[in-house]
Order: C-alpha cells, then sequence, then structure tokens
C-alpha cells in the first residue's frame, strides 16, 4: 500500500473513531435522561412525544434525528433510529429520497449525512482551531 494512502485511511480511522465515540457518549446521555424523566416504557420500548399526539412524518423524523446527532450518520444508522419516531422503514434505500429532498440536510461524503447548518459550524470551528495554531 502507498505510505500517503496509508496515512490518509489511518487519519480517516481515528477520526471515525473519535466522531463514533462521542456519538456513544451523546446516546448513554440521551437514555440517561430518557430514564430519568420516564420516557421509557416497563417493556423497554421508548416513548417519544410527538407534535400534538401525531406522529411526525419521516421527512421531519429524520431531520430531529440528525438534528440531535453530534456526529454526521449513514442511512443505516438514520434507519435505525426511526423507530423512534414511530416509523419502520425496511430498508436503507427509503432513507435515501427523504435525505436529497430536504435543503437542510447535506452528504459530507463516504455515505455520511448531517445538517447543513451542523456542518457549517464545524467549518467555522475548525478554521478557529487553524488561526489558533498560527
Amino acid at each position: 500500500m502507498a505510505r500517503g494512502y496509508q496515512d490518509n485511511l489511518i487519519q480517516f480511522m481515528r477520526e471515525r473513531a473519535d466522531a463514533l465515540e462521542k456519538a456513544a457518549k451523546s446516546l448513554r446521555e440521551a437514555a440517561r435522561v430518557m430514564e430519568q424523566e420516564g420516557n421509557v416504557n416497563p417493556d423497554g420500548s421508548v416513548w417519544m412525544p410527538t407534535t400534538v399526539g401525531k406522529r411526525i412524518s419521516q421527512g421531519d423524523a429524520v431531520y430531529e434525528i440528525l438534528r440531535r446527532s453530534s456526529v454526521p450518520m449513514s442511512r443505516s444508522e438514520i434507519r435505525s433510529a426511526m423507530h423512534l419516531f414511530g416509523h419502520n422503514l425496511k430498508s436503507e434505500k427509503n432513507v435515501a429520497p427523504l435525505l436529497s429532498r430536504d435543503q437542510r440536510i447535506v452528504s459530507v461524503g463516504r455515505g455520511m449525512w448531517w445538517l447543513k447548518n451542523h456542518v457549517e459550524q464545524a467549518c467555522e470551528d475548525d478554521r478557529k482551531r487553524e488561526a489558533q495554531k498560527r
């Protein structure tokens, strides 16, 4: 393997591991809050409040999932989280149109999706870190 490619791959793997650790911490915190607020039923199922007693649309559910995420997510991760909002998507393919239709959601590469404003904020944070290094 070419050394430059290997270095890039190693860097990507480290960054992804850091992002997943951050996501895991965020999910543990969300679970703790839900348990304290009584959102977990005795059988382990999760009760999520929705707008005026109605289930929110699939598109709004995708937006909410990404809004609450501290890292970009794959289609399979998004599909898995859809049940929290009362939607059972049978395939990742069902998520793709929901992602591409919403102008607030962007692909960040390698099959990962995030909210446009999250990406803009992350870029701004990166610029600030680079400026501090100089």
